[in-house]
């Protein structure tokens, strides 16, 4: 009977260093998930502040969810920002060149006036000089909104 429990002990001993050489092995993994994570943090530390400096009017928190997933695969923050406002400024430019044609062949309002309307959507768009060169276009407008 000794013999079985001293064979017992022997195979729970063997196991040990399968038990262990596996904990060191998610011990590493889990090191390297930190030191993966502080890189990243530190990373969006210092884009952040790059990025303050050069957008100071811009809070983080109106900064659009498409632009945090490009952040989040490797693009910087400043640079994805200046990328997603210069399409918007292409955008905006091509639907006031738009407008402008429109304008240009139509005939003109019934009653004499050349008001121009903007959709809520081109509102939104607009930087803050733009709303206050179009703030009296822009206070008609929304007369006509739902």
């Amino acid at each position: 009977m000794d013999e079985e429990i001293m064979t017992g002990e022997i195979e729970k001993i063997e196991e040990q260093p399968d038990e262990l050489e596996m904990l060191r092995a998610r011990n590493a993994e889990l090191e390297k998930e930190i030191a993966d994570r502080k890189g990243l943090s530190m990373r969006l530390e210092k884009e952040i502040s790059e990025f303050s400096e050069m957008f100071p009017d811009v809070p983080l928190t109106e900064i659009p969810d498409e632009i945090w997933d490009e952040v989040k695969r490797g693009l910087p923050l400043s640079a994805s920002y200046a990328r997603h406002e210069r399409k918007r400024q292409i955008a905006q430019r091509k639907a006031d060149e738009a407008n402008k044609n429109a304008m240009e062949k139509s005939s003109g309002s019934v009653s004499g006036t050349t008001d121009h309307y903007f959709t809520a959507d081109q509102v939104r768009k607009m930087t803050a000089s733009e709303v206050k060169k179009n703030y009296s276009h822009i206070i008609n407008s929304m007369k006509h909104w739902n």
